[in-house]
């Protein structure tokens, strides 16, 4: 039996009112229609990133979305599936009255202090500012898109380096202004390595990961998968 393991990531996986919604859980239940299974939303666990990271190392049976596919994490030996392709891309984010120009990671090496950028903790945006040379002891380490926005919002970090969809979307949902922040597109910021996939745990039984992609590529071929993503951006 799998155990179904995803974050608070709105909106393409949130819980409201108790409820678990958002993209990557309308596609499951497609996938999951897809296979005449009997799963419903109700198994999904929300956890913050990090646990589920761990659950995904350690607990058989475990599978995790939605996650990157970075070098690091495929000498894991996870399975995967997908890749789901939503272009959003890691940005820095900052309070408009921040003047200095920063394009390269050398730049917000040099102009942000210590533990001065917040980002979630395991995330893939964490790997990928640590491969394109930006400094560890610049990172304040958090649990949610949510907490990151209030440390922002409250001056105890200085930017956030998170995706840019779910960061203006956290903007807007806490009741602030898009206007009082700006992005900053830092040059190592490419989209390489920010697909999604669905990643189940390395002991998974390889043909129910193979019949899982089978039903994913069926109906990205329908064109549910972009209809989906397009109806919750």
């Amino acid at each position: 039996m799998t155990t179904w393991v995803t974050e608070e990531f709105p909106p393409w996986s949130y819980t409201e009112n108790g409820e678990v919604k958002g993209f990557y859980i309308d596609l499951l239940e497609a996938i999951w229609a897809e296979l005449e299974t009997d799963e419903t939303r109700s198994a999904i666990q929300v956890l913050p990133w990090a646990r589920g990271m761990n659950y995904l190392e350690h607990r058989s049976g475990t599978a995790l979305f939605s996650n990157a596919k970075p070098k690091s994490r495929e000498k894991l030996g996870f399975q995967w599936v997908g890749p789901i392709k939503a272009n959003n891309r890691l940005v820095l984010t900052v309070k408009k009255d921040i003047q200095s120009p920063i394009s390269t990671m050398n730049q917000v090496n040099s102009f942000f202090c210590k533990q001065s950028i917040g980002i979630i903790n395991r995330d893939i945006s964490e790997e990928i500012f640590l491969e394109n040379g930006g400094q560890e002891e610049k990172l304040h380490r958090l649990n949610s898109g949510s907490s990151l926005l209030q440390m922002l919002v409250a001056n105890r970090v200085a930017a956030i380096y998170y995706k840019h969809f779910q960061t203006f979307y956290y903007i807007k949902t806490l009741g602030y202004e898009e206007s009082d922040f700006k992005s900053i597109y830092v040059n190592a910021s490419s989209t390489k390595n920010q697909d999604g996939y669905f990643a189940f745990h390395k002991d998974t039984e390889s043909k129910l990961v193979e019949r899982f992609q089978m039903a994913f590529k069926t109906l990205e071929e329908k064109g549910v998968v972009p209809n989906f993503l397009l109806n919750t951006s």
